[in-house]
């Protein structure tokens, strides 16, 4: 009786060691997989925010920092759902300045700087809203600051996957702006639409388009990448 006591207290405790052995081995397995998951990580900017709200609607008011939030948020999730990392520059409606500060827009752009340079990135996306006093304007546009020509395969990737979604045939551009210049890593502002065309504006402000012009920019990037 007292050996198989033994017995069952022995073979008890190997299993319970096995076990907790495995265990380990699957969270140690769940933490590399963690750490190595990620091939590329991307940067998403939302353009604005706090009392810079940018440009607004022409027919319905809605402010260019808001939408460009959403944006960011919708293209995150593409992003992070087909296994890319991002990291996102503003992630709430405040601008990222100090109360204190005299020149906001400044602080506001040195944090986002700030904030690209100190997170090991594969490329940087700045979104945006457009505006023209022409009304008749309309269609995503993309801008590219480095004469590398990463900066502008980027662009141009973009570029066209945007066009098939809005059937207008824009060329990727040159744009000499502070938010291009924050890393040595392909960079781009997209600008997603024109807020003061009107059947534009009706269209970015819906969750529907949003996601498809979200998708869009994804594909573009995703074109670039695997190139």
């Amino acid at each position: 009786m007292f050996f198989k006591k033994s017995t069952v207290m022995f073979l008890s405790i190997v299993i319970a060691s096995v076990l907790v052995f495995v265990f380990c081995l699957i969270e140690i397995s769940l933490v590399v997989t963690e750490a190595t998951n990620y091939l590329y990580t991307v940067i998403l900017d939302a353009g604005h925010g706090g009392r810079d709200g940018g440009v607004s609607g022409r027919i319905t008011g809605v402010k260019e920092s808001d939408l460009n939030l959403e944006y960011v948020r919708t293209l995150k999730t593409c992003f992070e759902s087909n296994g890319v990392k991002v990291v996102l520059t503003r992630n709430s409606e405040e601008g990222l300045y100090g109360i204190s500060e005299t020149n906001r827009k400044k602080a506001d752009m040195k944090r986002r700087k700030e904030i690209i340079e100190s997170t090991s990135h594969d490329l940087v996306i700045s979104i945006h809203m457009n505006y023209f006093p022409n009304s008749e304007c309309k269609g995503a546009q993309t801008f590219y600051y480095s004469e590398d020509k990463k900066d502008d395969a980027l662009a141009c990737s973009i570029q066209n996957s945007v066009n098939t979604l809005t059937a207008i045939n824009k060329q990727a551009l040159f744009g000499d702006y502070y938010i291009l210049k924050c890393s040595t890593m392909p960079s781009v502002i997209v600008e997603c639409g024109f807020l003061s065309n009107a059947e534009e504006e009706n269209l970015l402000i819906t969750k529907e388009y949003r996601q498809k012009m979200c998708k869009a920019i994804y594909d573009g990037v995703i074109a670039y990448l695997m190139n």
